[in-house]
């Protein structure tokens, strides 16, 4: 009788707990029986916004209340919706039903207020982007008008629309080389063939077909405006920010910023389309469509004769000459090139090129299909067979070990940055369920070992290959919220992810510094990044700069590298979210939903998953108590 009585009191106790453990902290009704809620984001100020077929809802968790709504908006579909990371602001692009006008409505929203703080509704416009311009505070909006281009500015201090330019006859048509090396893949509605940049006192410079222009950033007057003779397809800052040179055709000039004049008597003639510019010491490397050479303030060359080695698209300089790089989309080559110019040695790679990174003893180079290293002097390969790559490879860098791992075709190797070895960690590391041609997954180093993590699984491996767990947790199924819990994973991602991965675990020089690595101050949708420490909770006070610097503050919180990791999963007591710890794989906390497709968000930067039940009722969940 007393062990009956114990097992039930075991039991009683474990169901308190269980439901203790997943009850919400808050709930707030988001729709009802009839209409019930689309969809549901956060933005990068913390806000929540919930799309319903009658109204758009912003809830704000700090007060645990709906903050605003409106129904100047409504029964918006998700792919419509469209955050602008790192701000307050989320933008909504849709069809009205009753509108005889062929362009879709743009409306951007504060979240944090619900003012709407651009709308296109009353005017035929078509918003072709957005671009977020860290140093002026504001966004650029890029738009078509009456077949002509227009430039808004939207100022984040006052959320208003300060200045709007027209920028010259819309003009159909791919972007220059140039342009592409340089330019972030998610911007290819952008009206511009190259990023617009802001020099140091704040004036915005820009390039429309063959005119640069040059405005005040707060107000939009006209400082100058200079023509060329052909279409521009690349302008880049010298070092100093005093000087723009400018590529058009097969010739480049030099600009003053501060009065638009030009610095040379006639334009450069190149031997190819300029590819771009990379900072040298003092000097420059010019790549263009038939190889590269030095080139100093003056306007003169290193070499009498461009060292003729391709489509360069980059260069590395090293110890005893240059590494450079013609990559095309399914194939490259690199090649090595003497101090004085000449071509010593070419290594043709017949698939796409994930990354190409010198280091102590040759050219790491990492293909679709393999990896190896060329020593500098021959350029013949380093490790007497290929490094085998299958699938959709997943990278991941310990930047105190100078070393890239590659999670691929069930295997983890080890690249060594400082002394070119590789080595296998381990073999056969078969995730359940896991797809390397639909699904990529995430390598991050730990002190405790390479966590890998799949849609489903996660896993701990140490150096020595020892499997610490791997644990798979089930498929609950298809949901509106697994994008914001994992992100989008595909092949761009996981290229982008290689390089930065390559580099991180590199020491970077001085000119890698400020080129290679891509001043964010140049890019359209990463903003200025900040060593700051962040207090994720702190009040908002004060207007739209405060507000404006704590969406950045949350953007790059969310970024960091987290100890637990969350995984929609499926028991018998229902569906949600389980909470598990990286280093040792336990679960910490189970949180259920009881919902079968559940909308939801998983906040890292406060710890809270968000989830509407039912379609109208919003629950609040602590991931950590």
């Amino acid at each position: 009788m007393k062990k009956f009585l114990c097992l039930c009191i075991i039991l009683m106790t474990a169901a308190s707990v269980q439901a203790q453990s997943t009850a919400p902290e808050w709930t707030v009704d988001v729709g009802s029986m009839v209409m019930q809620a689309n969809f549901m984001e956060q933005t990068d100020a913390g806000i929540l916004v919930v799309c319903t077929p009658n109204k758009t809802i912003g809830i704000n968790p700090k007060t645990k209340k709906m903050a605003w709504e409106t129904t100047e908006i409504r029964d918006i579909k998700q792919e419509e919706y469209k955050p602008i990371a790192g701000t307050q602001y989320f933008m909504v692009e849709f069809q009205k039903l009753t509108s005889l006008k062929k362009n879709k409505t743009v409306a951007i929203f504060d979240s944090y207020t619900g003012k709407i703080v651009y709308n296109s509704r009353e005017e035929d416009i078509k918003v072709r982007n957005t671009r977020i311009m860290p140093e002026m505070k504001g966004l650029l909006l890029e738009a078509e008008k009456d077949g002509k281009y227009l430039v808004a500015f939207l100022d984040f201090m006052s959320s208003q629309v300060l200045w709007t330019k027209e920028l010259g006859e819309v003009k159909k048509g791919g972007f220059g080389i140039g342009a592409l090396v340089r330019a972030v893949k998610s911007q290819i509605e952008t009206i511009f063939k190259v990023a617009p940049v802001v020099d140091d006192n704040g004036n915005l410079v820009m390039a429309s077909k063959d005119n640069v222009y040059c405005v005040n950033g707060k107000t939009g007057a006209a400082l100058w405006q200079k023509e060329f003779k052909d279409n521009i397809t690349d302008f880049i800052f010298t070092t100093d920010k005093k000087e723009l040179f400018v590529v058009y055709d097969d010739r480049m000039d030099k600009v003053e910023v501060a009065t638009g004049k030009l610095a040379y008597e006639k334009p450069l003639r190149l031997d190819g389309k300029v590819n771009g510019l990379l900072p040298y010491n003092e000097e420059y490397i010019l790549m263009h469509s038939d190889g590269f050479n030095i080139l100093n303030n003056a306007g003169q060359f290193r070499w009498k004769k461009d060292a003729s080695v391709g489509n360069i698209s980059y260069v590395w300089p090293v110890a005893d000459g240059f590494i450079a790089v013609e990559q095309e989309e399914d194939k490259g080559k690199i090649f090595k090139v003497s101090a004085e110019g000449k071509k010593l040695w070419d290594e043709k790679l017949s698939d796409a090129i994930y990354t190409v990174e010198p280091i102590g003893n040759g050219v790491l180079y990492i293909t679709a299909k393999k990896a190896n290293i060329l020593n500098y002097e021959k350029g013949k390969d380093v490790w007497p067979k290929d490094i085998k790559i299958k699938g959709k490879p997943a990278f991941g860098a310990d930047i105190a070990k100078k070393t890239v791992y590659v999670f691929s075709n069930k295997t983890l190797s080890a690249f060594n940055m400082n002394d070119g070895t590789y080595k296998v960690v381990a073999e056969d590391l078969k995730l359940k369920e896991y797809d390397d041609d639909k699904e990529t997954a995430k390598v991050e180093a730990r002190a405790e070992g390479i966590f890998i993590q799949t849609n489903q699984s996660v896993a701990l491996v140490k150096e020595d290959g020892t499997v610490l767990y791997n644990k798979y947790f089930t498929e609950a199924g298809l949901s509106k919220g697994m994008r914001n819990l994992l992100g989008a994973l595909g092949t761009a991602a996981s290229i982008a992810g290689t390089a930065t991965s390559v580099a991180g675990a590199m020491k970077p020089q001085d000119w890698q510094v400020k080129n290679v690595r891509q001043d964010p101050k140049t890019n359209a949708t990463v903003i200025e990044v900040t060593s700051r420490q962040m207090e994720t909770g702190a009040a908002i006070t004060g207007g739209g700069d405060a507000l404006y610097t704590f969406a950045q503050d949350r953007y790059f919180a969310t970024k960091s590298a987290k100890n637990t990791v969350y995984i929609l999963s499926r028991w018998d007591e229902g569906t949600g979210i389980v909470v598990v710890d990286k280093a040792t794989g336990n679960e910490i906390k189970r949180i259920v939903f009881n919902d079968k497709t559940p909308q939801y968000v998983v906040d890292e930067t406060d710890y809270k998953v968000y989830v509407i039940v039912g379609g109208k009722e919003l629950r609040a969940y602590d991931l950590k108590k």
